[in-house]
């Protein structure tokens, strides 16, 4: 297989409460801990999107750092430019539990648990059932997006301690 490494696409890396949403193909990356990142992909419409929320609920005034808001503005964007989602590939990946008890801050649900309980709802709502799906556990992820053939690669980050 090709590397990622070797395409003459462009590199994109979404820090948290950003979105790509184009057209035109790039590989997108991001690191995920707690945060929860959701990929559309429309082989002919060639339409790719990613989001990277950080948190489960929250006014889209404040960029795309709530799982609710940001998911509403795709659905709404991606609508808009003639897309049904229906046709839509639909993966989603994130939400683990790196943060310690004590950080939940009297939370029962960790952080990455609510994060991906408010995107599987979201996703329900709209009768979308994600085709590849990567989440919860005690490891952070490295995704790789590939906008153009809707490829997600994904590599499991181990926690370090100095």
């Amino acid at each position: 297989m090709k590397s990622l490494r070797d395409t003459h696409l462009p590199h994109i890396f979404l820090k948290p409460g950003e979105l790509f949403l184009s057209r035109d193909p790039a590989i997108v990356s991001t690191v995920l801990g707690s945060c929860v990142s959701i990929t559309f992909f429309e082989p002919v419409a060639c339409l790719g999107a990613m989001c990277h929320v950080m948190l489960p609920s929250g006014p889209m005034h404040e960029g795309f750092r709530y799982v609710d808001s940001t998911l509403g503005y795709m659905v709404e964007k991606i609508g808009g430019m003639g897309i049904r989602l229906a046709v839509c590939e639909v993966k989603m990946f994130g939400g683990a539990d790196v943060l310690l008890p004590r950080e939940l801050q009297g939370s029962k649900l960790s952080i990455g648990c609510q994060n991906i309980l408010e995107a599987q709802r979201g996703l329900d709502l709209l009768g979308l059932v994600p085709k590849a799906s990567d989440v919860g556990g005690k490891h952070g992820r490295k995704l790789f997006f590939n906008s153009h053939t809707g490829d997600v690669f994904l590599k499991k980050v181990q926690k370090t301690h100095f």
